[in-house]
């Protein structure tokens, strides 16, 4: 057994194979979550594989609206994309000009930081979550603020 769905169902259902092994490894990451929290009664080991579990099926999820999109595109069906500057195709990374490289700023990692602890809060207190969030909150509005401003000045 390869893990995989058999070519047939998958093309039946319109999935990638990707799409499928991420909604495997989701089911086995909250498999393993309430497993763990029936056995243990521990919230930190079971806050993790059900994190873990359901941001795959996130992916699973999202991974066959982006194979509609492609094949949209492909077909010639998709909707007009929106005009980019000139300054932003020259720093599209991977050919891409829709992606602009930010410049360098803390706020990416205040934002990761802010939301590793306020998942902690979840099981060492809430007072840690208000506090992660707090951080997140003002690293999103920088980044954010930062954003708006590089776009005003490709514009």
């Amino acid at each position: 057994m390869t893990g995989r769905l058999p070519r047939d169902v998958a093309a039946r259902l319109g999935l990638p194979d990707e799409s499928g092994l991420f909604g495997r490894v989701a089911a086995y990451g909250l498999f393993i979550a309430l497993a763990y929290w029936r056995v243990a009664h521990e919230p930190a080991g079971a806050i993790l594989p059900a994190g873990f579990g359901v941001a795959t099926g996130v992916v699973a999820a999202v991974l066959p609206r982006r194979r509609h999109r492609v094949a949209q595109a492909a077909a010639g069906t998709a909707p007009p994309a929106r005009a980019t500057p000139v300054a932003a195709q020259a720093e599209g990374p991977f050919g891409d000009p829709r992606l602009v490289i930010p410049g360098r700023s803390p706020a990416p990692f205040l934002v990761g930081l802010g939301l590793a602890v306020a998942f902690l809060g979840l099981v060492f207190g809430a007072w840690l979550t208000i506090a992660g969030g707090i951080v997140a909150l003002i690293g999103a509005r920088t980044w954010i603020a930062e954003v708006m401003r590089e776009s005003r000045v490709i514009d």
